[in-house]
């Protein structure tokens, strides 16, 4: 550990430094307060992160696709998850940055890549780190039980939209053999959610038109053979 004498020069030559002195140099160290977009929470980040940080928040959406507020606060909390890994890494090699310079001048090695193998052991045995990588630890624990509730939720929401579209695709084609319309009073709210919903809405008149595909390939793509359903619309209801 760093004697007394170590941590008092230490702090003497943290007196020694300023910080910026011009305004361009004081708005690049300065930190925002920013408020998180999907879980809500307020952490300091620098401006030149915050644009990092927002591209890769950005790309954890895309890539997750989350639906509805809980899957949402999921993403969030995985993103700045995985930010704060990466920082914690970061962080480690700027304190060691900053201690190399205790040691650069009195350590001797016969070449360069000695010295700077040197230094950092000196850095090690001098300085404790073993909380770094308990930290990290934490946080891919942390990670790793958000991923796994983010994906029990999407599972579920699936199971629950493709059980809603099997219904709704029964109902449709009832009601066409029938010669009626689908009124959404008479359908329960979850599946009357895949007429109302655009993109459910859509999967339905997918899913209709590949089963008109599998027909005409199972008879060879005959235009004299009918499909039942060829006629059959989604509607879509406001």
């Amino acid at each position: 550990m760093a004697s007394d004498a170590q941590n008092n020069a230490n702090r003497e030559n943290a007196k020694k430094s300023t910080g910026p002195r011009t305004e361009a140099g004081k708005n690049k160290a300065r930190f925002n307060a920013r408020r998180h977009g999907l879980t809500g929470l307020i952490f300091a980040i620098s401006q030149d992160d915050e644009k990092a940080y927002m591209a890769m928040e950005k790309g954890y959406i895309a890539s997750l696709k989350p639906v509805g507020e809980a899957e949402r606060n999921l993403v969030g909390l995985i993103c700045k998850g995985y930010w704060r890994l990466g920082a914690a890494a970061a962080d480690e090699q700027n304190m060691l940055s900053l201690r190399h310079e205790d040691f650069a001048e009195t350590t001797d090695a016969p070449n360069p890549e000695f010295h700077a193998a040197s230094v950092r052991a000196r850095i090690a045995l001098d300085d404790d780190y073993t909380n770094v990588p308990l930290y990290e630890g934490r946080l891919r624990r942390v990670i790793a039980q958000n991923e796994k509730r983010l994906k029990e939720l999407q599972q579920d929401r699936e199971a629950a939209e493709a059980k809603a579209l099997a219904e709704a695709e029964k109902l449709l084609k009832l009601a066409h053999m029938e010669g009626q319309t689908i009124d959404p009073k008479d359908v329960t709210e979850e599946v009357g959610f895949v007429f109302t919903d655009p993109a459910m809405n859509a999967r339905l008149t997918q899913k209709l038109a590949l089963d008109k595909a599998d027909f005409y390939e199972r008879n060879h793509w005959d235009r004299s053979k009918r499909w039942e359903f060829a006629a059959l619309k989604v509607p879509l209801i406001a």
